[in-house]
This record gives C-alpha cells, sequence and structure tokens, in this order.
C-alpha cells in the first residue's frame, strides 16, 4: 500500500473503489462526511447529488456512504459515474466548533492501494477538512490527496463550490437498504 503525502495523486482502477475515514481521536467528534460532485468548474453539478450523514447514498448507486463512530467508508462506482461529474469532493465537517484538539488524526485509505495520514497538528483550528478528491484524467481516474481546509466551515465549503448551503446534517435519517439499485449492482 502506497503512502500518500499532500497533494500527491495515485490512478485509480476502473472498478468499485471504497474510500475509507478514520478518525483518531480520543474523544468523540461532532461531525459530519462530505461526497461533493463537482463540474469541470468546480461548481457542484447538484444538492441531489451530494452524500453526507443525512443523504447515505445517492439514487442512481454510483456513491454510498456506510460505517459508524470513528470509521466511515465511501463506496464509489467509477465506471458508472455521470460524464458530466469532472471531480468528487471528499470532505470532514465539524459541528459547531474547529477542532482544538492536537491528539487527533485523519487516516483515509483507498482500499488495498494508498493510504493518506493527517497529523492532528495540522488540523487545529479548522472547521472542515478537504481529505482529497477523485477527478476524471483524461480516460482514468486519480485520487489527490489534500489535508487542507477551512474555518468558516459548511458555508465557506457550500460557497467555495456555487451552493448557497450544504444539506443540514441529520444522522441516521437515511437508511442503507440491503440492495441498492444502481448500475453494476444488478
Amino acid at each position: 500500500m502506497k503512502n500518500l503525502i499532500s497533494g500527491e495523486n495515485i490512478v485509480l482502477p476502473n472498478a468499485c473503489i471504497r474510500l475509507g475515514i478514520h478518525i483518531a481521536a480520543a474523544a468523540p467528534v461532532a461531525m459530519d462526511l462530505l461526497a461533493l460532485p463537482l463540474s469541470s468548474s468546480g461548481l457542484s453539478v447538484s444538492s441531489d447529488s451530494i452524500v453526507n450523514l443525512s443523504r447515505k447514498y445517492i439514487k442512481n448507486g454510483t456513491i454510498i456512504l456506510d460505517g459508524h463512530d470513528h470509521d466511515w467508508r465511501f463506496e464509489i462506482n467509477l465506471p458508472f459515474l455521470p460524464i458530466h461529474w469532472n471531480r468528487i469532493l471528499f470532505a470532514l465537517l465539524f459541528n459547531n466548533a474547529p477542532l482544538a484538539q492536537h491528539d487527533q488524526q485523519l487516516i483515509v485509505t483507498i482500499e488495498q492501494i494508498a493510504k493518506f495520514v493527517i497529523p492532528g497538528s495540522e488540523l487545529s483550528g479548522l472547521s472542515a477538512i478537504r481529505l482529497g478528491e477523485i477527478y476524471r484524467h483524461q480516460h482514468t481516474y486519480k485520487f489527490r490527496a489534500f489535508g487542507d481546509g477551512y474555518h468558516a466551515g459548511a458555508e465557506q465549503v457550500a460557497r467555495s463550490h456555487g451552493l448557497d448551503e450544504l444539506p443540514q446534517i441529520a444522522p441516521d435519517q437515511q437508511e442503507i437498504p440491503d440492495s441498492i439499485p444502481g448500475p453494476g449492482r444488478e
């Protein structure tokens, strides 16, 4: 498994991949996770395509969020992503206050391919963290590790990508059924 550093890219297989997020923290962290499909101009393609804790999958089944507490996983079905989705931004949003503890870290893994560790010292004072993005480069997909963030949280993430606001956090509002319809899942 390759260890990535901030700004580094890695080629992904044209398959269904799993992007895991582990939050190593001494205490529970009030947060939301976000998968935000973007156009080539960096704007959100649609508020209906956003996946987070209140909307754990989108109807076409190409992105699913599953997990609990400190361990989460996005499943992304790359061969079936709509052609107008140029990138998918993955972010962690903290509820109510910026992260202040230095004893925390984020570990982002692309199952059996790569790992990206963001130390707690780089998270201090941020209200939202850009974990990375999957983007289309010619006929392949790549993952780019980020590890930077926003001080104004969800509001700044939304404005940066042409949205008035992000869906409100309401954990466990949408249960994941045993079978999600969608391409490659029949």
